[in-house]
């Protein structure tokens, strides 16, 4: 098979920082940033590890990224986010 063009397989990637995907660095790097500039190097290095699992975690449970909005509107009345959808409570619509 004689293929003529270039398909992109990732385009729709999420932007990455090193390895991971930015959420990802940032629930590392904070921890991080805030524990050097307290001074707390073993609390600092125990808390980042915890984060960036528990994030990862996190994603893998949902692996929608806007599960919580989706949530949200299914769970809550409509002007708690302002969505521009019908509210979640009208189940039949006439016309």
């Amino acid at each position: 098979m004689n293929e003529k063009f270039y398909i992109p397989q990732h385009l729709d990637d999420p932007a990455k920082f090193l390895f991971w995907s930015i959420d990802e660095a940032m629930a590392g790097i904070l921890p991080i940033a805030i524990g050097l500039i307290m001074g707390l190097k073993t609390l600092t290095f125990v808390l980042t590890i915890l984060t960036f699992k528990g994030w990862k975690k996190f994603k893998s449970l949902n692996s929608q990224q806007s599960s919580l909005r989706a949530f949200i509107y299914w769970h809550y009345p409509s002007k708690v986010l302002d969505f521009k959808l019908p509210d979640s409570s009208i189940k039949i619509f006439i016309g």
